[in-house]
């Protein structure tokens, strides 16, 4: 399993991913000063093909819809050269997810479709419920984290060469973050994968009511 979350603005797209035992960290950057998009998909094909789930903090809210429609837009993507003109379109799409959440229903991608699995633990400890909501910051100060970082700029905001130097920090943080609530949350997700395994249908995400 490997652990991830992403960031997105207009000039700049990161995905960075953990693998569960912390001990390979990586980040791929879409921007106007660099173009990894085909190192992008060279790391999907090794999830995929190597059957690994992603572990994210409301990622089937948020990451993975914004992840699934740039896996589908790979042919167009692998052909672009111009990085900017890439992440211009992820952040519209991210835009367009971040709109659907505030409606009653959020766009989501079946569990059938998923080019990956996927293993939200915001879902696992229901903190999609309004009464239990907790964000990632929280769970930073929860965990007695000697860091706990926001967002370092506004939503919208075009970033220089260094601010994209610090959203990647940023973006690093925050999956050693999550892979500390993982290793806080085993127990359940161990729970899960013995009743997937027995049944035959995805229990992975499911809270325990």
């Amino acid at each position: 399993m490997f652990i991830y979350d992403i960031e997105t603005y207009p000039n700049i797209f990161t995905f960075t991913l953990i693998r569960e035992d912390g001990k390979w960290l990586k980040s791929f950057e879409v921007s106007a000063r660099k173009n990894q998009i085909i190192e992008f998909f060279k790391c999907i094909d090794y999830l995929t093909d190597d059957n690994h789930s992603l572990v994210g903090f409301n990622n089937l809210g948020f990451d993975y819809p914004v992840v699934h429609k740039i896996i589908e837009a790979r042919n167009e993507f692998i052909n672009q050269p111009r990085g900017l003109l890439i992440c211009k379109k992820i952040y519209k799409w991210a835009q367009e997810q971040i709109e659907s959440m505030r409606g009653e229903f959020a766009n989501t991608v079946k569990t059938e479709d998923r080019y990956i699995p996927q293993i939200d633990l915001f879902k696992i400890h229901h903190f999609d419920n309004k009464a239990k909501s907790t964000s990632l910051k929280m769970l930073e100060f929860n965990m007695k984290s000697h860091n706990i970082e926001d967002l370092p700029f506004p939503v919208g905001h075009a970033l220089t060469e260094a601010e994209m130097d610090v959203l990647i920090t940023y973006n690093q943080h925050d999956v050693k973050e999550t892979l500390k609530f993982f290793n806080h949350s085993l127990e359940q997700i161990r729970f899960r994968q013995q009743l997937t395994e027995k049944y035959n249908r995805d229990f992975m995400n499911p809270n325990n009511t």
